[in-house]
């Protein structure tokens, strides 16, 4: 298992990207995010506002992302793997689309496969100063997943 804390100020993000080996859990600790997810089985964005003390759950390998409304937005992330990577979305479009350009004039250029990168993890809670801060009992979101998935 690994955590990695976050800091966001209003309009602070993290942009979408996905988890090929791990499942990962944001909890809420301060403040108020967007949480967005792709479900790939029902080709959805799912939105959920969360708040101080609320959990969402991003299964391995849906493309995810954040968007803190507020200054001061702690956010924990927790990985069921003790080393967790991540791809980022942007890392696989080879350019961005604008009005007016074709593919005929601008084809796309072809990039090979990006490879994961480690996820950035915190240091243990004895290496840093923490911060009181108050608790608030936690709410889970869980995306439900296609049932033709499940055995």
């Amino acid at each position: 298992m690994a955590m990695s804390e976050i800091h966001l100020d209003r309009g602070g993000s993290l942009p979408p990207h996905w988890h090929p080996d791990t499942d990962e859990l944001c909890y809420v600790i301060q403040g108020e995010i967007s949480y967005h997810l792709h479900d790939p089985d029902r080709l959805q964005v799912r939105s959920n506002m969360l708040t101080s003390g609320q959990v969402a759950h991003a299964p391995v390998g849906w493309l995810h992302w954040i968007t803190a409304f507020v200054p001061g937005t702690v956010l924990l992330l927790v990985y069921r793997t003790g080393n967790p990577h991540q791809l980022e979305a942007s890392r696989m479009w080879s350019c961005s689309p604008h009005a007016g350009l074709s593919p005929e004039k601008h084809p796309a250029k072809e990039q090979p496969m990006p490879s994961p990168i480690p996820v950035p993890i915190m240091d243990p809670p004895e290496a840093r100063e923490q911060q009181a801060l108050p608790a608030a009992p936690p709410v889970l979101f869980i995306p439900k997943t296609n049932k033709k998935n499940r055995k």
